[in-house]
Formats: C-alpha cells, sequence, structure tokens
C-alpha cells in the first residue's frame, strides 16, 4: 500500500517521542487542483461507486478503486474507506477524477455538512448505512477526523534539521508543521534509514507519510519518497 500512496503523491502533487505543532491552516476552504466539488449523494459499497451532485448541479458517479486515495479535510488518509461514517447524503466532498474513476478523494469538515436528510433512499442492499441521530452522528464524524490523524500524506514543503520542525504540504493544498524527535524513525522507499532525520531525503518536494500515535498527538515514523511530488493547489 506504501506504493500505491506515494505514486499518488508523486503524480499528484511525520519518530517515537515526538509532538505535533497544531498551528497550522486547517480550517480554510482547499483549493485542489482538478478537483470537482459537491456534496455526496449516494454510496455504494459493493459496487465501490460514489454519487455526488456538483455545485454545478450536475450529477455524477465515481469508481472507487483500492488505488482511490482518500483523505480527510486535515490531510490524513481515511482508513475505512467507503465505510467510513462520513459517507453519507449531503456531506462535502471532492473528487480529482481520471474520467469516471476517483484517483482522490477528500472530504470535508463535518461543520459543511447538509442538515438535510441524512441517509440516502438505499438504491442497493450495499448502500452505506447512516447513524441517523444528529448527536450519534456528530459522534462519529469527529472519531473519524480523529482516526485520519494516524496517517497525515502530502509532500515535503521545509525541514529545519536544527529545530527539528517539518512542514508538509497536505494533498489540499493547506500545510502543517511537526516538530521531530531525534529518534524517529524514517524509511526511506521503504528501508529504514541510518542517517534518522538527517538523511539527505528528507528534503523540499519530497513525498511523504507522517505516522503518528492514536488521536496523533505525537509522530512514530516517517515515511519518504527521493522523488520530488508536484504542489497541491
Amino acid at each position: 500500500m506504501l506504493r500505491k500512496y506515494m505514486a499518488i503523491l508523486m503524480g499528484a502533487a511525520l519518530c517515537a517521542g515526538g509532538s505535533l505543532a497544531r498551528a497550522d491552516d486547517k480550517t480554510s476552504k482547499p483549493e485542489i487542483k482538478g478537483g470537482i466539488e459537491g456534496k455526496i449523494k449516494s454510496v455504494d459499497v459493493e459496487s465501490k461507486t460514489l454519487t455526488i451532485m456538483t455545485t454545478q448541479g450536475r450529477e455524477r458517479t465515481f469508481q472507487v478503486t483500492d488505488d482511490t486515495v482518500m483523505v480527510g479535510p486535515r490531510g490524513g488518509k481515511v482508513r475505512r474507506h467507503l465505510k467510513d461514517p462520513r459517507f453519507h447524503e449531503g456531506f462535502p466532498v471532492t473528487i480529482v477524477a481520471d474520467r469516471n474513476n476517483a484517483a482522490e478523494v477528500h472530504l470535508g469538515y463535518a461543520k459543511d455538512a447538509s442538515d438535510e436528510p441524512a441517509v440516502s433512499k438505499p438504491k442497493s442492499k450495499s448502500a452505506q448505512p447512516v447513524a441517523t441521530n444528529p448527536i450519534k452522528r456528530e459522534a462519529a464524524h469527529k472519531q473519524a477526523e480523529e482516526d485520519d490523524e494516524a496517517e497525515i500524506l502530502g509532500h515535503v514543503k521545509s525541514f529545519d534539521s536544527s529545530k527539528r520542525v517539518l512542514v508538509v504540504t497536505l494533498l489540499n493544498g493547506n500545510s502543517r508543521s511537526f516538530i521531530l524527535a531525534k529518534s524517529v524513525p524514517v524509511l526511506v522507499k521503504g528501508k529504514a534509514s541510518k542517517e534518522g532525520i538527517e538523511d539527505p531525503a528528507l528534503k523540499t518536494g519530497a513525498a511523504i507519510i507522517v505516522i503518528t500515535d492514536e488521536g496523533g498527538k505525537k509522530v512514530k515514523e516517517v515515511k519518504i519518497s527521493e522523488a520530488k511530488a508536484r504542489k497541491a493547489g
């Protein structure tokens, strides 16, 4: 799976003990290059399809595959894929597509979801079930956003080795900063680096995945690719 994510980062574009700097811009509306904005109309988990109503009022259906990269509003990987509780009618989403195939799916913030009916009329038995209780639904959305923090995807914007501050440009164009412990494990192209955070591959433009602990409070590991990723936005 690492190769798949790195491939998307390169074609589309943090460490035990390390803490995260959380003062970055995470609430501004992302500007995703080539993105099709809209709100979810329906989801079919079995057939792996996602139907949205675009901001222009057009209904579009996209095929989701194992190679589709899904990220939350904070730049983290959506771990449950189409089974994530945010995949329901009225939830904001942006699709980067290759014709009718979804290459990237960017989920918006729960606060921007429609207050209209939370559940689509199921078109099939495999349609994604959704909590109808507003309180339970809000709790599920919040938990899902926290789960996203486990893996942050993007590319290196800058790294100050003296202060150990890593700034990552997320796939949605926003930036996040991470403070790395000196002992943080660094993997380069899948292999552990003996140089750790001093590895020359940790450079501007490198595709990166930042692995954090539960809740995203500390960085556990950094996975990088020497190849340069395009900037999002």
